[in-house]
């Protein structure tokens, strides 16, 4: 199965509020968690797109865009998300005791995710009704940047990460990935570990378990691709240090080199979401309208910041 990674160190990312309007909204527990990368359908249009409503799926949002960080702040207003209708508004949505609809932010505060941790770094989820489901993301003008339709199997778990799409100099772009989790438990006397690349300039990455310095002890098969998410692997104890699992990934051909590592904790399950840019990038941003209705753009840099961000699946 193809590997997956993401590497992300710390960074103090701008705040971004983020409105996410459902039905039967719920918070769930992440229990357990074994990632499946889905298909995500592009899919154009603003009109309700819902069915089948018998059973409970459970959804966290987790945004690993660099982009949407640069662009978004307090003062230009916030960032939101969807879930199967978008309501236009008169003014910026700001992060205030006024609002109507439910919203969450993430940045200076908090980690870039929805539904708020339980425990440190361990994923949340909130419950929606099952079937197909429309997902939109706006930017701080309101603007619609990812339009998807996403289909998640009956009584499951989701997280659909935000990430940012290729091209320098180009005009801001996104993806929105979708991965399931499966709820298995892990084999006695070992811990899991999945990958999420998600870093557009990165290059296949390949992984292997190494020792605290990078050096590679034993290859993990396979190469990890952008946008994707690799299945759980499993890990005894041989080759830990310190408690720790270290990992490399890297490509020699882009330069990228990411060392990264897990708590040995027996039964715990781990997702390493790879993000963030190996190069500075320049992006065309919208940052108004003229009179004629036209768009704005103006040009912002993005510092390179290539980098593996742990999640505790449970």
């Amino acid at each position: 199965m193809p590997l997956a990674i993401i590497y992300r160190p710390s960074l103090k990312r701008k705040r971004i509020n983020i409105l996410l309007i459902m039905k039967n909204r719920q918070k769930l527990n992440c229990l357990g968690l074994a990632c499946i990368l889905i298909a995500v359908l592009p899919f154009t249009g603003c009109k309700k797109e819902v069915a089948g409503v018998n059973d409970n799926i459970a959804l966290n949002f987790y945004s690993a865009s660099d982009v949407m960080s640069a662009i978004s702040s307090p003062a230009r207003a916030t960032t939101a998300i969807y879930l199967d209708e978008v309501r236009q508004q008169n003014g910026p949505i700001i992060n205030n005791s006024n609002l109507t609809f439910p919203y969450f932010t993430y940045g200076y505060s908090s980690a870039p995710e929805y539904p708020s941790l339980i425990r440190q770094g361990q994923i949340n989820y909130a419950r929606f009704n099952a079937g197909r489901h429309r997902l939109y993301f706006t930017d701080p003008l309101n603007t619609v940047v990812v339009d998807t339709l996403i289909k998640p199997q009956l009584n499951s778990y989701y997280c659909i990460y935000l990430a940012d799409a290729p091209g320098n100099n180009a005009k801001i772009s996104y993806r929105a990935v979708a991965v399931a989790e499966d709820r298995t438990d892990v084999p006695t006397g070992k811990v899991g570990v999945r990958f999420i690349h998600l870093s557009p300039d990165a290059g296949d990455l390949t992984v292997s378990l190494s020792d605290p310095s990078g050096n590679a002890i034993s290859a993990i098969p396979g190469l990890l691709k952008y946008p994707a998410a690799s299945g759980y692997q499993f890990f005894d104890a041989t080759g830990i240090s310190g408690g720790v699992l270290h990992f490399n990934l890297s490509n020699k051909a882009t330069g990228a080199n990411i060392n990264t590592g897990i708590p040995f904790s027996e039964g715990q399950r781990y997702v390493i979401v790879i993000t963030g840019f190996l190069k500075d990038q320049q992006r065309q941003a919208v940052t108004g309208k003229n009179a004629d209705g036209s768009l704005v753009y103006n040009n912002i840099t993005v510092a390179a910041s290539l980098r593996a961000e742990l999640r505790t699946a449970y």
